[in-house]
């Protein structure tokens, strides 16, 4: 069973410099690993657990690049990392070179929002109470771009509805814009597929409204009442349980696919089972996922908070799968190659209320570096910006040099969004998300 207390004493893991030094092999990621006398080599796709007086020599193999001194078993193991370290090492790398063909349009559609929560990040940034909404030539052009795009490639069309604000404030106009794109998916005759991201404070005729036009419906809510309330108000400053929570029933009375997603805060960070318990056994809601507060000028969680926030995260974890729910955690992806969220590495075109294409859905205002694409109004298209695009792509793999030796570093957003490449004033606060990682990691792997 797992023990999170051993995790602190893994000899690979951490120098004394905090600089973490898994890595076995000098160019491929094969990573040495020791848990509690258990040692294992870590790959992307392969996890390979071996005898004590076996790894030693193992590990010198492979960090020479060298196997004629190991037996025939170990051999056939060295072999084998070798081959599935190398193709995914080709795999990574091939995304730096990858043309951006976005296969995702995502709209925020304006910043305004019928909620006043804490700890939000856009509309606390914005100077002014007047928000702009965006304009439907942008939207349809953009759409048209990104439809084009999987026609080409032979995918879906993926629309999703996201903040900012809240997608449904502005009811008729995101209807109506939800119609357009689904039009023009179906004149192209490619699947569609749509997903919105809403806070839920919506009537339950809305509700049912979603279920029966989107494919997968994402609903913010913090748990309980009592936890809902800590952070996610009206704007008055009441009580937004009530109305979520039957919405959120209405939707899954429908069948239609909800996940809820959660922001851990300080305030609920030991009560992450709970949380996990509430939504499965109340809500009838099976995946679920947890977000640490990110945000605020300062932040929520120091890197001394790690090893109580993975260990309620882990055992949670282990509940919702007991109550056959799931519950992740999307800074550290096992499953998949793995970064920094930058849309450009994830073919996906954000348009903002500006009419304005973003790299980052933590952009409240389009920074210039940022800036992904604009609306030619001449030409009625619109264009992406190429030379930023191919400087973007480059700097998103520049990631910090303590992450380079960690067995993660195929799979971990490396501290973003708590930090970014474009403000490096802010690299410090990886250490909590580092630590975090890890752990939540290493539960996966090694139960």
């Amino acid at each position: 069973m797992f023990n999170l207390h051993g995790l602190l004493d893994c000899q690979y893991m951490i120098q004394q410099d905090h600089t973490y030094n898994d890595r076995a092999h000098p160019d491929l990621p094969i990573y040495a690993l020791n848990w509690e006398q258990r040692y294992f080599f870590y790959t992307p796709g392969l996890i390979a657990l071996v005898e004590n007086e076996e790894f030693n020599g193992l590990r010198d193999a492979v960090l020479k690049n060298d196997p004629s001194g190991l037996k025939e078993e170990a051999a056939g193991l060295y072999l084998h990392l070798i081959d599935i370290a190398s193709k995914q090492k080709e795999r990574y790398l091939s995304r730096r070179t990858k043309e951006y063909l976005p296969e995702c349009l995502t709209i925020s559609i304006s910043n305004d929002c019928n909620l006043a929560c804490d700890y939000c990040y856009t509309r606390s940034h914005k100077g002014s109470s007047v928000h702009p909404v965006v304009d439907l030539n942008v939207v349809e052009a953009s759409a048209k771009l990104v439809a084009e795009n999987c026609k080409q490639l032979g995918k879906p069309f993926s629309v999703v509805f996201h903040g900012g604000g809240e997608p449904t404030f502005h009811w008729n106009y995101f209807t109506g814009l939800y119609f357009l794109t689904r039009r023009l998916a179906g004149s192209m005759k490619i699947p569609f597929f749509s997903y919105i991201s809403t806070n839920g404070f919506i009537s339950r005729e809305k509700a049912k409204w979603l279920s029966d036009h989107f494919s997968l419906i994402g609903v913010s809510i913090d748990g309980p009442p009592k936890i809902q309330h800590q952070n996610r108000k009206t704007l008055s400053g009441g009580q937004t349980s009530p109305l979520v929570i039957d919405a959120i029933k209405s939707i899954a009375n429908r069948k239609t696919q909800v996940e809820v997603r959660s922001t851990i805060t300080s305030g609920n960070m030991f009560s992450q089972n709970e949380i996990v318990e509430y939504f499965i056994k109340e809500l009838s809601v099976r995946k679920i996922r947890f977000e640490p507060k990110y945000g605020g000028s300062d932040p929520e969680f120091k890197e001394t908070d790690s090893d109580e926030f993975a260990k309620n995260f882990i055992l949670a974890q282990k509940t919702a799968s007991r109550l056959g729910g799931e519950l992740q955690f999307s800074g550290v992806r096992l499953d998949e190659i793995h970064g920094v969220y930058c849309d450009v590495l994830r073919n996906n075109l954000r348009i903002g209320p500006d009419g304005i294409s973003v790299n980052c859905f933590f952009s409240p205002l389009a920074v210039k570096d940022n800036i992904t694409g604009k609306f030619d109004e001449v030409h009625n298209r619109f264009v992406l910006d190429e030379n930023n695009i191919k400087n973007i792509v480059k700097k998103a793999f520049l990631a910090p040099l303590k992450c380079r030796n960690c067995f993660l570093e195929y799979h971990c957003s490396k501290g973003c969004p708590d930090f970014c490449w474009n403000d490096s004033t802010k690299m410090e606060l990886v250490g909590f998300r580092c630590a975090v990682h890890r752990k939540i990691a290493l539960s996966t792997i090694l139960s």
